[in-house]
């Protein structure tokens, strides 16, 4: 496990500001997409990845990010297959991973809603 999350870290971490506390990836899975964002916390608030690059840039990293994801989630169990992952990484170095096995095809907003509350605070 230890290994996607520096994996996934390496990539994001090209697309950080200098300064940084702490930051907030999520990845959400449906049986048909995936949507994938960052959160970055600089003076006590958090700003969205996409109030700091292009679109364009974002979408690159964020395709890179899945295709690191599909390759660990492939030798997982089908069972083992998780649709929500939140990684959580301070300037410390330290970081926690969650993990949800929750069927998200019909509530990946309402899904996210839920993120924010629970983890930009």
């Amino acid at each position: 496990m230890k290994e996607i999350n520096n994996e996934i870290f390496n990539e994001i971490q090209n697309y950080l500001p200098e300064k940084w506390d702490r930051v907030i990836y999520w990845a959400l899975y449906t049986n048909d997409s995936y949507s994938m964002k960052y959160f970055v916390k600089q003076d006590d608030k958090y700003i969205d990845c996409f109030d700091l690059y292009e679109d364009e840039e974002l979408i690159d990293l964020f395709i890179k990010l899945d295709e690191i994801i599909q390759n660990y989630k492939a030798k997982l169990k089908e069972f083992d297959r998780w649709t929500s992952m939140v990684l959580e990484v301070n300037s410390d170095g330290s970081f926690k991973t969650n993990y949800d096995y929750a069927d998200l095809n019909d509530m990946i907003i309402e899904y996210e809603e839920k993120l924010k509350k629970e983890y930009l605070k």
